[in-house]
């Protein structure tokens, strides 16, 4: 009896202490045998890692999660793991959090490399040309409108940062143009904005959004994002008069004046300059949270899925993906697709899904802001631990602060986040401190060494 007790004993701590383990070096030699015990901290399996971190976590957090107006909402979560829950499924306002469902229902239903053509269209010469030998274009030349939200001049700069490349040269098209031979039109430039509705605005916005320059005027053609606007000009028109303008600068005339119209069937096309692709335009619309690109994407993704250009047909075709791909929006509202409608309804649970669905290595990741960068993050959290960490995206409107993104942690972990308030009155400074120190709170998490850090060590020969 002594005897199988004590080989009991000595089995028992042989297990425990672990058999020897060789552990390969680089140049594939191996290590002298080392031992690494079975109930080693260094085996600590990951369910009991992800959730210490999480307890810690939440405890951490919970006093600035409980200084939050009401109507908030927070979501952490890791690997579907949530580290922190509160209210996750309340539909909030979001703002401009909804611009990166959007962006990616936009390139799932357009197609990452499709692009807006601007075309310009004339009748077709005696030969079926519209220039001829004379180099005269007889009646009107047609700017067709394709809905492309970056169409700009050379002097215009929609955001500080932006790179040209994410817009498109008009003065292009009009190089195209002169370079057919043309040099008199002896009609008009007709803008031509069919493509799309005349609404203007969307449900639940500000009537000076326009004139303070948050959005343009929607239109399937608008130049310089309608801007600076020229006795109220509609975007059309605006168009027209700038072309007309560019084409005469390359010793085209013009006989008669700009105006608005749609072009003839039978008119046949001239030149044409193509938008940059849709993924390049949801990352432009995320990173510099362009209100303009997400409508006009919003309208196109109407013409392409239902044969409408309407805001409406837009956005429930996107809410239509967004459940197909396992986002929840059970009782989300889109009134638009920027964000700056007050009708709009999205969870927090919903925006963090959407970057999920992505991951954190996908193009969404990358369209967003970061501390220090060009983009809404410029000015924000720079010279804090978040920079190289943080991608975001910002969202604000009166009584509305939101923040959506990817921290990667410094054990090496991604946290999709999204923390929304809505308020009557909302202190912003007040907002986006608690917007910072929450995640500043969360940058070390797992607080115990994650599983890939407890891996066997060389240790002393056996």
């Amino acid at each position: 009896m002594v005897l199988a007790v004590l080989g009991t004993l000595a089995g028992a701590l042989w297990w425990v202490s672990g058999p020897a383990v060789e552990v390969a070096v680089p140049d594939g030699d191996p290590l002298p045998a080392v031992a690494t015990p079975l109930l080693s901290a260094r085996r600590v399996p990951e369910w009991t890692v992800a959730a210490t971190g999480a307890r810690t976590l939440r405890a951490e957090l919970a006093p600035l999660v409980d200084s939050l107006p009401d109507r908030s909402c927070v979501l952490l979560r890791t690997d579907g793991t949530e580290l922190v829950s509160v209210r996750a499924d309340l539909d909030v306002i979001p703002a401009s959090n909804l611009k990166p469902l959007t962006a990616s229902g936009a390139v799932a239903l357009l197609g990452a490399g499709t692009r807006l053509a601007t075309v310009v269209v004339a009748p077709p010469g005696p030969g079926g040309a519209p220039v001829g030998s004379t180099g005269t274009i007889d009646g009107d030349l047609v700017l067709v409108g394709g809905g492309d939200p970056v169409l700009t001049t050379s002097g215009y700069e929609p955001y500080e940062g932006l790179p040209r490349n994410l817009l498109t040269p008009l003065e292009l098209l009009a190089d195209r143009v002169a370079a057919t031979g043309v040099d008199r039109v002896t009609g008009s430039v007709v803008g031509d904005e069919s493509r799309y509705d005349d609404v203007r605005d969307a449900p639940g916005w500000k009537p000076g959004y326009v004139s303070d320059g948050q959005v343009s005027r929607l239109s399937a053609l608008v130049v310089d994002d309608g801007r600076p606007v020229s006795g109220g000009a509609e975007p059309a028109l605006q168009a027209a008069e700038t072309f007309t303008a560019l084409l005469e600068a390359r010793g085209v005339t013009v006989d008669g004046t700009p105006r608005v119209g749609v072009a003839p069937p039978g008119d046949v096309e001239v030149a044409r300059v193509e938008s940059p692709t849709v993924a390049e335009l949801a990352e432009e619309l995320v990173r510099f949270s362009d209100n303009t690109t997400a409508e006009l994407l919003v309208k196109e993704i109407g013409v392409q899925r239902r044969g409408v250009g309407t805001t409406a047909a837009g956005t429930e075709e996107l809410l239509a993906w967004a459940r197909e791909v396992g986002v929840p929006v059970e009782g989300a509202v889109l009134a638009d697709g920027s964000g700056l409608s007050r009708d709009d309804r999205l969870s927090c649970d919903a925006m963090v899904a959407v970057l999920e669905t992505a991951g954190p290595d996908a193009p969404l990741a990358s369209w967003l802001a970061t501390p220090g960068a060009p983009g809404t993050l410029e000015d924000r959290m720079v010279g804090t631990g978040l920079v190289e960490r943080l991608r975001a995206k910002t969202g604000s409107l009166d009584g509305v602060r939101s923040l959506a993104g990817w921290l990667r942690t410094e054990p090496g972990r991604d946290v999709a986040f999204a923390v929304a308030a809505n308020a009557d009155s909302v202190d912003e400074s007040v907002l986006e401190g608690l917007e910072e120190r929450l995640l500043l709170s969360s940058l070390t998490y797992p607080v115990v060494p994650a599983p890939e850090q407890l891996r066997p060590l060389p240790a002393r020969p056996a």
